[in-house]
């Protein structure tokens, strides 16, 4: 199999879109990260503390997404 991507400081959290259109990942660094089904970057964006080891979840419809400790 191909590599297609990697996450250096490894993954706290992550959640596949309700739709399985889209993959949001929360790296070790605290980045968010939003991919594609074919793992195409859509954005990407630094957190404050917030995200770091925290569970995301996707709002049913699946256009927001949430983070944050449990």
């Amino acid at each position: 199999s191909d590599v297609v991507g990697s996450f250096p400081d490894g993954i706290t959290s992550s959640s596949w879109s309700p739709d399985g259109e889209f993959l949001v990942v929360v790296t070790g660094s605290g980045c968010v990260s939003l991919l594609t089904l074919n793992w195409d970057l859509v954005v990407e964006h630094p957190s404050d503390e917030t995200c770091t080891n925290a569970s995301v979840r996707w709002r049913s419809d699946s256009k927001s997404v949430f983070c944050g400790q449990i």
